[in-house]
This record gives C-alpha cells, structure tokens and sequence, in this order.
C-alpha cells in the first residue's frame, strides 16, 4: 500500500451498503406512490369520458324524441309530478 492511502474497514463497507439499501428503497416507496397517484388520475379521466358519453348519447336520444325521457314515454307510466 502507498503511503497516504488507507483500507477501508469492513465496517466502513456495511455502513456503505446500508445506505445504499436505504436509498434505494426510499426510491421504490416515491415510484409506487408516483404509480398510484398516476393510476388515480386515470381512473378520474376516465370517469369524466364516461360522463361526456353518457351525455352525448342523452341529447342524442333526446333530440329526435322531442325532448322526452323514455320513462315519459312508456304508457301507464304517470310522470306527472304535480
């Protein structure tokens, strides 16, 4: 060995690796909440999709039918809320 380099210790070396494994892992944590909150936001806009067709699909319906729901259609059924 030259003079002014030194050996690291055993110890050193562990110390190293656990720091290391603790990284690491504090980096798998933020990758799976990243995953969820990503996943959450696609689940909301597909809901808000879902929600545009269901709309579309309504004023589609209601535009040839005069504006009536089907329910106000049905005969024997009383709509009439007064």
């Amino acid at each position: 060995m030259r003079e002014g380099q030194r050996e690291s210790t055993l110890l050193e070396t562990v110390v190293l690796v656990c720091i290391l494994a603790v990284a690491l892992a504090a980096g798998a944590f933020l990758l799976v909440a990243l995953g969820r909150r990503a996943a959450e936001e696609r689940r909301r806009e597909a809901a808000i999709r879902n929600l545009g067709q269901i709309n579309k699909a309504v004023i589609t319906y209601q535009e040839p039918n005069g504006d009536f729901f089907p329910s106000e259609q049905i005969p024997g059924v009383d709509t009439d809320t007064e």
